[in-house]
């Protein structure tokens, strides 16, 4: 008879769905910016999310990329998210 803790390893490695990231990113970005980006407007592949915004909102994430990876990666548990473009 097997442990059940044998049973549960395999969901360790279990992903967060991408819709669930691009929705706490988009959270953290308005707390951190002030600016609400919509859920939808955010793509994420191989780990880099890209925002489609305008140039200045850009640039305020951008100063404070570090900042908002740090508050996704304690948030999710893993760090989904490595760059944001």
């Amino acid at each position: 008879m097997e442990k059940i803790s044998s049973f549960l390893d395999r969901f360790k490695n279990i992903n967060i769905p991408d819709e669930a990231v691009r929705k706490n990113l988009s959270d953290i970005i308005g707390v951190e910016i002030g600016e609400k980006i919509n859920f939808k407007d955010i793509t994420i592949k191989s780990g880099i999310a890209t925002i489609s915004c305008g140039a200045a909102i850009k640039s305020e994430i951008f100063i404070k990329k570090t900042k908002i990876l740090e508050v996704l990666a304690a948030k999710d548990g893993k760090h989904t998210v490595v760059d944001i473009r």
